[in-house]
């Protein structure tokens, strides 16, 4: 199982010393990369959102940065507006 068999992470946490990942499968996202650093990875969000993707997952513990950037397939972008 993983991101090549059509899964892809839909929740990151980090407690106990333990990281728990959940992965999905689905058939609406497209390409999706995780990357790790000690620092917050605003350059990895600026580069990602230029290329497509958008941020489905910032995570910071144990001093560490767990970024998961997901380029959704074009049905799925559209942002609706929450209303009150």
């Amino acid at each position: 199982m993983g991101a090549g068999n059509g899964y892809t992470i839909t929740s990151l946490a980090y407690g106990d010393a333990l990281w728990a990942v959940v992965m999905s499968l689905t058939n609406k996202r497209r390409e999706q990369y995780c990357q790790t650093q000690e620092q917050f990875p605003s350059g990895e969000i600026s580069k990602g959102n230029s290329n497509g993707h958008r941020v489905t997952s910032l995570v910071f513990a144990a001093g560490i940065w767990v970024l998961v950037m997901t380029r959704f397939d074009e049905k799925t972008t559209t942002v609706k507006p929450l209303t009150a």
